[in-house]
């Protein structure tokens, strides 16, 4: 365990908002996913630094396609790497 005592906890809507709260030194760490903690990382040049391994968690996206519409999958699957590859995935 961290062994916090009375831990103040803040709520934020975006990684960006929780990154600045680091560098303005408003918060002494942060909980996020492991790829964005991996991306915040990276992007930082060795400023900020990932601890502890990923914890496991239940939420998750799925799409569901009737298996009579294989072209409507193609195209959601087209649709999804378009956006991988994209500069906004990023």
């Amino acid at each position: 365990t961290l062994r916090i005592q009375n831990p103040k906890i803040i709520r934020y809507d975006h990684y960006e908002d929780e990154i600045e709260a680091l560098r303005d030194n408003k918060v002494d760490f942060v909980l996020m996913d492991a790829p964005a903690a991996r991306y915040w990382q990276i992007e930082s040049a060795g400023t900020l630094v990932a601890l502890g391994q990923p914890l496991s968690y239940g939420f998750g996206v799925a799409i569901a396609v009737n298996k009579e519409e294989a072209d409507l999958l193609k195209q959601i699957n087209k649709a999804l790497l378009d956006y991988q590859d994209s500069k906004d995935y990023k």
